[in-house]
């Protein structure tokens, strides 16, 4: 028997649900009954990976139910590399932090001994990477000299410090990094600068993670991290990269 002949014969044995052209263009069409050819839907078999025996065919299978938040969050789900699993995002913008004149980097804070100028996640994942991203205006402040600078970085350390110097400090620029100079004559630096910085954090384990902004001073110079309303807000943005 020709294969245009099998097709005849099992669209005349399906009746009115199924026909010889649905069987060419491999599209179930609505109304299918299994009969003994498909079972019944069950989790066990949807858990396999195979549309089990009696799925009928409804109006496109919806009934199978709708991808929710909750399946996407499965522990058993594996993403790829690269993939961002999870972002948090602190944000200040009330005041700003005390002026240093120290060349030890130090977590940045308040007038009351706050540390505003932070970020806090727990990974899902102790093998994955969190991406560090911070973003805030700087004030630079010298007088009568022909230099001024800072620098700035990030210290990773319990959620309550034990110090301004506690912790490890897993990233910082250089001395120079942030640096005016003048070759002609002493003069009074006063510069303000936005000021991006960003790390990656190679797989610092699935606990809680706390990571504090932090700045020196260079020869003297007057620090200040300005996060009050007339100045852009700091930020730190915290991102879980599946690795």
């Amino acid at each position: 028997m020709s294969r245009a002949r099998d097709n005849a014969n099992l669209g005349a044995q399906a009746g009115s649900g199924l026909d010889a052209s649905d069987i060419t263009t491999g599209v179930l069409p609505v109304g299918v009954t299994g009969g003994s050819g498909l079972n019944a839907v069950s989790p066990a078999n949807l858990a396999s990976g195979a549309l089990p025996v009696g799925v009928t065919g409804g109006s496109g299978l919806t009934s199978l139910g709708t991808v929710t938040e909750g399946n996407l969050s499965n522990s058993a789900i594996v993403y790829p590399a690269g993939h961002v699993i999870q972002t948090v995002k602190n944000s200040y913008n009330s005041g700003d932090s005390l002026v240093t004149v120290l060349s030890t980097l130090k977590k940045v804070k308040s007038g009351t001994a706050s540390y505003y100028w932070t970020g806090t996640i727990t990974p899902s994942g102790a093998s994955n990477d969190v991406l560090i991203k911070m973003s805030f205006s700087l004030n630079v402040h010298k007088t009568s000299d022909t230099y001024a600078g800072g620098r700035v970085g990030i210290n990773k350390d319990a959620q309550t410090p034990s110090s301004d110097t506690s912790g490890t400090d897993i990233f910082s620029t250089k001395d120079h990094g942030i640096y005016f100079h003048n070759n002609h004559a002493s003069a009074t630096f006063n510069i303000w600068m936005p000021i991006y910085i960003e790390f990656l954090d190679v797989a610092p384990g699935a606990s809680r993670l706390d990571y504090y902004l932090t700045y020196s001073s260079y020869g003297s110079s007057n620090v200040t991290i300005n996060s009050s309303s007339a100045y852009q807000p700091f930020q730190c943005i915290l991102q879980e990269i599946q690795r």
